[in-house]
């Protein structure tokens, strides 16, 4: 069952949009100049149209669909219940965290499982009590959601923001969320099938945040 991914307050925006190029060529910045000062823009042969020939290719109906690109892996961290931090060789629990994401880093950075947040999962669940432990904690830019989630559901955090700008990459991190059991309070309607873990509960939200300094300032004062 798909889980409830998408806020009322979430605006279409991709990785690729991060220097606010929305499709506008340097061509078409010229032509504007030029026909505001009464001239004709002459487009070079080569400043066609591309479109065109895009129309003109055969489409693939075999093609994979997006879902159809999403793998699922599994992620094990022993937690040590240590009451400092110190001791290492305390007892400890097990969490498994599983996290549907794609191997292609062509498709988004944020799409991918990064080695150091393993790296980072792994140092954190030895020294939860000083880092973790009733702390609030803010991911940006979090991707598929690792380390925020680990925080969040084994970790004793007393509130997780996992952040991202890019659209799909955003609705892949709130279903990650939700499939491991959190409820969401920025989400427009949370699958409650999957609150298995509701009780334990530390605050979490995963409110899109997109790069740039006049974005940032809202983000701040809400959270």
């Amino acid at each position: 069952k798909e889980a409830k991914t998408m806020s009322s307050n979430d605006v279409a925006w991709r990785e690729y949009n991060i220097h606010e190029d929305y499709g506008t060529s340097n061509n078409d910045d010229e032509a504007a100049q030029q026909q505001e000062q009464g001239g004709d823009y002459d487009h070079d042969d080569n400043d066609q149209d591309s479109s065109s020939d895009d129309c003109n290719q055969p489409v693939d109906i075999f093609a994979p669909r997006e879902e159809d690109t999403y793998e699922t892996h599994q992620y094990n961290f022993d937690i040590i219940n240590d009451s400092d931090g110190a001791d290492v060789s305390g007892s400890s629990n097990s969490i498994t965290i599983h996290l549907r994401s794609q191997s292609d880093y062509d498709v988004s950075t944020g799409m991918s499982v990064w080695k150091g947040s393993e790296i980072l999962c792994n140092y954190l669940s030895q020294h939860r009590h000083s880092h973790v432990r009733n702390k609030r904690i803010l991911e940006l830019g979090a991707g598929v959601g690792l380390c925020g989630l680990v925080c969040g559901i084994a970790l004793g955090a007393s509130s997780v923001v996992l952040t991202d700008g890019d659209s799909v990459v955003l609705r892949n991190l709130r279903y990650n969320a939700q499939a491991n059991g959190l409820l969401l309070d920025n989400v427009d309607e949370n699958d409650n099938a999957n609150n298995a873990n509701n009780e334990n509960k530390c605050k979490v939200s995963c409110p899109q945040l997109i790069w740039g300094k006049s974005r940032a300032q809202p983000f701040k004062q809400q959270y």
